[in-house]
């Protein structure tokens, strides 16, 4: 009968694998073993054997996962965010269509921002397209006008984020 066919009889397979790991790891680390058939006996026979190599490919791995976790969660902030600026802004625009009046009374208090970016060689609507933060001075006198038909938006979006950023937390 065969070294290997007696392991099998004795031991699961899973601990003899173990141990052939174990042995050949060693053996790739530069350990000088002599009797290398003696030495793979006794690995075998150890119940509980914990290779350091392998233990180290596992920590790398999982730190690998979290890393891949953590990206993935920050993106998704990321994307929450967008989102939720898509949402607004269709709203803006569902505003403006049904009344020109708020697009007027926006764009004058965003052209009388100290924080615009207003071209005068642009007409209002070129400098609201071309012009981020006079975009963003336009919507955010938008939002400030019409409080209500944000809040809940903001509140849903803000619930997701932070749900995603407890997630993040507990990496």
């Amino acid at each position: 009968m065969s070294t290997v066919s007696s392991w099998l009889e004795k031991y699961p397979e899973q601990q003899i694998r173990k141990a052939i790991n174990y042995t050949l790891n060693q053996l790739k680390t530069g350990k000088e073993i002599p009797n290398v058939g003696g030495y793979l006996q006794t690995m075998v026979k150890e119940e509980n054997l914990i290779d350091p190599t392998e233990e180290e490919k596992k920590k790398r791995k999982a730190k690998e996962e979290k890393e891949k976790t953590r990206e993935n969660l920050e993106l998704e902030i990321e994307e929450l965010k967008k989102e939720l600026y898509n949402k607004e802004v269709e709203i803006i625009q569902n505003l403006f269509a049904s009344d020109a009046s708020i697009k007027e009374v926006a764009f004058k208090a965003a052209k009388e921002s100290k924080y615009k970016s207003y071209d005068t060689a642009l007409s209002d609507d070129e400098n609201y397209d071309k012009r981020v933060s006079f975009r963003a001075s336009v919507n955010n006198k938008v939002k400030v006008l019409f409080p209500n038909d944000f809040k809940k938006l903001q509140e849903k979006y803000d619930r997701k984020i932070e749900s995603v950023k407890l997630k993040l937390s507990k990496i």
